[in-house]
């Protein structure tokens, strides 16, 4: 799964980089989300073609070792994922305790905006001197934070910046971060999963951007992209689950907000191949012949002075899989046992 993972990121790191300025920035959203699903479930749908097959034959020969440095491996992979669970929890725990201090901000010109972006779920806007710049955090009751030294009398700016974090609430962006999250706490071994979690928190930003842009029209690019400058801060440390106003690269940002242009239907109808390609290579598996059984065969072979040449319950056998046979070593001896065989002589 992470082999598979780290390829489609790749591809699609490739594609974003090519097509930045070109598609919309919700359709990179989507590929991110079909890279974190590969990551996280384990299921695939037969196609005539195996997209992986020469690695994964490649990574079944390294991973023929023995049993005790299979189970030390897996002993370091659990800790870690332990460790930036817990990272990731603790960050998250300790910035909503210090939210819970923040005030509710009693404006006049916040009173008519929350009532006119009435949502099932009520939105709250509050203020908090820890922060400079506005960020969104909650699922059920979500709240926009505002920082303690907002300009109030700012209406335009204000109004850029409370349907930026109202457009991160109607996304369920939070959602979509905590699965992210999920991926790169089992998957933290992969450096392409961080890839991942680098350019889809960008990503967000850049697709609510798109979205306030389209909202209040072209004219409004230059004066949105200035709010942008105003508001930029020191990065500081990871916040997991918040979706925050300024968090990615200024630059990018201005650079993509200036270069919007509406999509004609001949780039929907891309972006839905794309996504059609990369959902299909993401769950693709080479098909199969015949009925193949998994899990290992045992077997014992002697030769003719009753000396065991090869014995699958012995702890020294190395044992691999493959696509198409199981694989045995032991004492310099190598059994190869062909999957397609019927399943009475398998047995």
């Amino acid at each position: 799964m992470s082999l598979s993972g780290a390829v489609i990121i790749l591809a699609i790191a490739v594609i974003r980089a090519a097509t930045i300025h070109k598609l919309p920035k919700k359709a990179f959203l989507v590929f991110w989300d079909i890279a974190a699903a590969r990551l996280l479930l384990p299921i695939s749908f037969p196609t005539p073609f195996s997209r992986l097959s020469g690695l994964e034959k490649g990574a079944a020969q390294v991973l023929r070792i023995n049993t005790p440095i299979i189970s030390a491996l897996r002993l370091i992979w659990l800790v870690g994922v332990i460790l930036f669970f817990a990272r990731f929890a603790l960050c998250y725990l300790r910035c909503r305790r210090e939210f819970k201090t923040s005030l509710p901000v009693q404006n006049d010109f916040v009173g008519k905006w929350l009532s006119e972006h009435q949502l099932r779920r009520k939105i709250d806007v509050r203020s908090f001197t820890g922060i400079s710049t506005p960020l969104t955090y909650g699922l059920f009751h979500p709240v926009i934070l505002m920082p303690k030294n907002t300009n109030w009398k700012n209406e335009r700016q204000l109004r850029y910046v409370l349907f930026h974090e109202y457009v991160h609430i109607c996304r369920f962006d939070t959602v979509n971060k905590f699965i992210v999250t999920v991926a790169v706490c089992v998957h933290w071994f992969n450096p392409l999963v961080w890839l991942l979690y680098i350019l889809f928190n960008r990503d967000v930003e850049l697709a609510c951007d798109e979205r306030v842009i389209r909202c209040f029209g072209e004219n409004d690019r230059a004066s949105y992209a200035h709010t942008l400058i105003c508001m930029e801060e020191k990065r500081r440390h990871i916040a997991p689950f918040y979706n925050c106003f300024s968090k990615n690269i200024i630059e990018e940002r201005i650079k993509s907000i200036m270069k919007f242009r509406k999509k004609s239907i001949s780039v929907l109808v891309l972006v839905l191949l794309l996504v059609t390609m990369v959902t299909g290579f993401a769950f693709a598996s080479g098909a199969t012949q015949g009925k193949i059984k998994s899990g290992f065969v045992k077997v014992r072979f002697d030769d003719k002075n009753g000396q065991v040449i090869i014995d699958t319950e012995d702890p020294s056998c190395q044992k691999a899989e493959t696509d198409t046979e199981f694989v045995y070593e032991m004492d310099g001896s190598t059994l190869h046992i062909h999957k397609n065989i019927p399943s009475e002589l398998a047995d």
